[in-house]
């Protein structure tokens, strides 16, 4: 390979097309070396230190975005300027291409008469319209509607479950008078919308969401990254429209910081189909600590006993105390010196409402230590004895439990109460239920 400088490497193992954008940037007077074998690119590049390379992602024998990674990462030839051209132009390939340093991203089969003027146009520095270089990404806007007016007094708050099961193994096959969908609750005030988690369960919500009109300001807070707890919310309907400012927050990974976590749900999760989101996001990484977000609204966290950084929320709003704890592996015994059950009953002292991790029948539960979940009787002795919870919201159950399973720990539960007289009131979640905090 001779040590040619040359304004574009072209890498296309398609004849047809290679040569076609060959022969057209050539006519617009560019020099241009076609690129034969992708995986001689980083050589190519570093010997020819082109003004800028156009490649298809789709390449006999190497993953087109492995190949760009390999450029970026590169000292050499990190700031080499690459534009994707290919005929796979699904959403999630953009995002990726973009992701990886590309600027621009052109749909096969693209307009012979234009190409040439878009490439010179980036080249000269101008910022290109990246929805039009993507093939039309047009944003079809929601009608505004008004907010509908809350029912709610202004020291009044709703908790409403939208999804209380964890993921099971498979999917069942019959209905649930508790509903099979995941991890989410909304709490409401007069003027208010918070969501925790992001489970299937935000689905239904956000519809309700938008046939409401609004709110159109939200905060949602993830408590961890485990599939069931967000697994809905590409789909939250709240995305589709500009109208909506979503403001998600949650603790970082140890290998990724929160916001490129939650960017990766939205732009480049191999998991799912992505879809551009309209609505305008806002990105919070939060640790250990409290947080007044308004003058009414103040948010605590701490880390709970679960695989994966996770963490349980404290809300003080509108003179009212609701803590959720889904996913939160109690010892279960009140008088032993354990430091997570004290830690998160200091936490949750005179909650008005604690929502706790219910996942396993109390068998279970002894049979598979250190999971990181809990049973509705410890649960109960915990907001009764150490809590001094109001109430408790039984809640996160075993996604492959029957309904007649969970009657039987939502009774075990509810008799553990009285026969102690705890004065802590036992609830158990299901799709619909809704608590209002007088």
């Amino acid at each position: 390979m001779a040590d040619t400088k040359t304004d574009i490497i072209i890498v296309d193992d398609d004849e047809i097309s290679g040569r076609l954008l060959k022969d057209l940037l050539r006519q617009a007077g560019y020099s241009t070396y076609r690129l034969r074998r992708p995986l001689d690119l980083l050589l190519a590049v570093r010997r020819r230190k082109p003004r800028l390379v156009i490649m298809d992602i789709v390449l006999r024998g190497v993953d087109g975005f492995k190949l760009l990674k390999t450029l970026r990462d590169n000292r050499e030839t990190a700031k080499t300027r690459v534009i994707v051209i290919s005929e796979k132009s699904f959403d999630f390939e953009k995002q990726q291409a973009f992701k990886y340093g590309a600027e621009a991203f052109i749909s096969k089969p693209f307009n012979v008469e234009t190409l040439a003027g878009q490439i010179t146009h980036i080249l000269d520095g101008n910022k290109f319209n990246l929805a039009a270089l993507g093939g039309g990404m047009e944003e079809e806007e929601m009608s505004e509607t008004e907010c509908e007016p809350s029912d709610l007094k202004d020291n009044q708050v709703r908790t409403r479950v939208w999804g209380c099961r964890g993921l099971a193994d498979s999917l069942a096959n019959s209905e649930s008078a508790w509903g099979r969908q995941t991890s989410c609750v909304s709490v409401e005030t007069k003027d208010r919308l918070i969501i925790l988690d992001g489970g299937t369960g935000i689905v239904p919500l956000g519809k309700r969401i938008t046939e409401r009109g609004g709110p159109k300001d939200i905060w949602i807070f993830l408590t961890h990254f485990h599939i069931d707890h967000i697994m809905g919310l590409p789909n939250f309907p709240c995305l589709e429209s500009s109208a909506f400012t979503l403001r998600i927050a949650g603790a970082g990974e140890t290998e990724k910081r929160f916001k490129d976590a939650v960017r990766d749900i939205f732009y480049a999760s191999p998991y799912w189909h992505n879809r551009h989101p309209r609505a305008k996001l806002l990105m919070y990484e939060i640790a250990e600590d409290s947080y007044d977000l308004a003058p009414d609204f103040r948010l605590s966290a701490m880390h709970a006993n679960h695989p994966s950084p996770t963490l349980c929320y404290r809300l003080e709003i509108a003179g009212k105390k609701i803590v959720y704890a889904p996913d939160s592996g109690l010892v279960g015994d009140p008088y032993s010196m354990q430091a997570y059950d004290e830690k998160l009953g200091a936490f949750s002292r005179n909650a008005d409402l604690l929502i706790h991790d219910s996942c396993f029948t109390d068998e279970e539960w002894r049979q598979r230590p250190g999971e990181g979940h809990s049973s509705p009787s410890t649960a109960m002795e915990f907001a009764a004895l150490q809590a001094e919870a109001k109430n408790l919201l039984l809640f996160h159950y075993n996604g492959a439990y029957s309904d007649e399973t969970i009657n039987q720990m939502k009774t075990k539960a509810e008799e553990l109460a009285k026969e102690n007289r705890w004065s802590t009131v036992c609830h158990a979640a299901k799709e619909g239920f809704s608590l209002t905090l007088d």
